[in-house]
């Protein structure tokens, strides 16, 4: 009965202080990672599986042998390569082994990755370990992955084009319209007013006559008449150039009757500022009648540019 028990005092004893030196001295395992670029894989493209071992301690603490690849459905294994990492985190090494298989989209519909398996053992040790990858579903599609990949999702893209294209237009067409109707608001209440003014200045040009200075009484009235004909009609006059340009060499919105008229007030004010000391208070008078009936009588006619 002693023996027995002493026996199982040694066994578990030896128990304790096994689990007592794997926590003291934890055994380093290899962890296995996957990662796939994308889950669904257009036909005839390819795609790249990486599965990874990483362990923290040096890199000469596992030796690994090259895997086979992957048993696959609806794709096929065209390259294989592999590479070591050695990173630093919280002052520890960090080792990574990563095995990497190129995948290429052979048979369209659901797809499937079989495991990876990655034997490995310590420099010491002869006997071999091996960890797995768990096994991946993908899809195979018959088209790109990309905007076209079929052709309900090509014809909804290209109809968000057009729309967009459309609204585009839209948006630069109102613009357009908005800032033409603006310019012609701008314009008419330049040309509504362009009458007013002119008459304004006309009825400043009194004081003139008052004053007994003919001169400039009729030379005032001169350039009011051709201050309102260029802005209106973009007819330039002069005292020499006048009849000419009444003739023929312009073009213009003057009405046949307003051209006549315009054609006797100027023919007037000539006459009357070269003969100006014979002109008596009725034929002053009457001239600057003429031109403010003139002007007014304009205020019906539309401007060039609207």
């Amino acid at each position: 009965m002693k023996k027995v028990t002493t026996k199982n005092i040694l066994f578990l004893t030896g128990i304790i202080f096994f689990l007592l030196a794997n926590s003291v001295f934890p055994v380093t395992i290899p962890e296995i990672s996957t990662n796939l670029s994308q889950e669904r894989i257009p036909l005839g493209e390819t795609a790249v599986l990486t599965v990874s071992a990483s362990w923290v301690g040096e890199a000469s603490e596992f030796i690994f042998t090259k895997p086979q690849p992957p048993e696959c459905r609806g794709l096929e294994v065209i390259g294989t390569s592999q590479r070591g990492i050695t990173y630093r985190t919280d002052g520890d090494n960090n080792q990574a082994v990563e095995y990497l298989f190129t995948l290429r989209g052979k048979e369209a519909g659901d797809g499937r990755i079989g495991k990876v398996s990655l034997s490995y053992h310590r420099p010491d040790e002869e006997t071999d370990h091996s960890i797995s990858s768990k096994s991946l579903e993908v899809t195979v599609t018959s088209g790109g992955e990309g905007i076209f990949s079929s052709f309900s999702s090509a014809l909804i893209y290209i109809g968000i084009g057009l729309a967009a294209i459309i609204a585009v237009a839209f948006y630069i067409r109102l613009t357009i319209r908005r800032y033409k109707k603006k310019s012609n608001e701008v314009i008419a209440d330049y040309v509504k007013y362009m009458e007013d003014d002119s008459c304004k200045e006309l009825d400043h040009v009194r004081k003139y006559k008052l004053r007994g200075e003919i001169d400039k009484y009729l030379e005032k009235i001169w350039d009011i008449l051709a201050d309102y004909l260029e802005k209106k009609y973009t007819i330039t006059i002069s005292p020499d150039t006048w009849d000419e340009v009444l003739g023929g060499r312009r073009s213009s919105g003057l009405s046949e009757e307003s051209e006549k008229e315009l054609s006797r007030i100027l023919k007037t004010l000539e006459e009357s500022r070269f003969g100006s000391s014979q002109a008596d208070n009725q034929e002053l008078d009457d001239i600057l009648k003429r031109v403010y009936s003139f002007i007014e009588s304009q205020k019906d006619q539309k401007h060039p540019t609207t």
